[in-house]
Order: C-alpha cells, then sequence, then structure tokens
C-alpha cells in the first residue's frame, strides 16, 4: 500500500429529518470525488450495516462487495490469559466490505 491509495470511510450519517432526500447518496458521491480529485486517493473501502448505506456504495456508486464478515466469530485478546467476543450476540447479519475504484463521476 501507498500513502493515499485506499481511503477508509468508516461512518456517514444524516439526521432523520432529512432521510430519503438523496443527501446520504450526494455526500458519499462528494467524498469520493473529493478524495480522488484533491487528494489522489484511487480506491475507498467501506464497512457497511445499513441496507441504505450499502446501497449506495454498492449500486449508486458502483462499488463491489469483495468480502462479508461475520462479527460474531470476532475474539479479541484482552491479554495473553484472557480473550473478548464483543459482538457474540450481534444480530444484524454480515458485514460487506465494498470497494470502490474512484474516478470523477461529474465533470
Amino acid at each position: 500500500l501507498t500513502k493515499n491509495l485506499v481511503l477508509h470511510i468508516t461512518l456517514s450519517a444524516v439526521r432523520h429529518a432529512h432521510s430519503g432526500q438523496n443527501i446520504s447518496s450526494q455526500m458519499s458521491e462528494r467524498l469520493c470525488e473529493h478524495a480522488h480529485r484533491e487528494r489522489g486517493f484511487s480506491y475507498a473501502l467501506v464497512q457497511v450495516t445499513n441496507p441504505a448505506t450499502r446501497h449506495i456504495y454498492a449500486k449508486k456508486l458502483g462499488g463491489k462487495e469483495v468480502t462479508l464478515i461475520d462479527p460474531t466469530t470476532w475474539i479479541w485478546k484482552k491479554n495473553e490469559h484472557e480473550s473478548l467476543c464483543p459482538y457474540k450476540d450481534y444480530r444484524g447479519g454480515t458485514i460487506p466490505n465494498i470497494l470502490l475504484k474512484l474516478e470523477m463521476q461529474r465533470p
């Protein structure tokens, strides 16, 4: 990996009062355009837990789901004798990793 190759998008949010107004899609698109044009990023990686966000990155922005993660299997080492399984009761299903090749969406 090289500097500014992969942008890792960890979170995006829109107030509930503004949901359904295409704001999240526009915000995500602008973020990717800026990262590519101004910072030289070639790819973006997003882990999504919401179906709407999955639709935005995988369908609207043309990302590809490259892997699925099952957080119920994650084991975090607390120390050499103890470990934690913080998401063992998670019921949200698998979490897709979506990879986007960043290109300018608009002229």
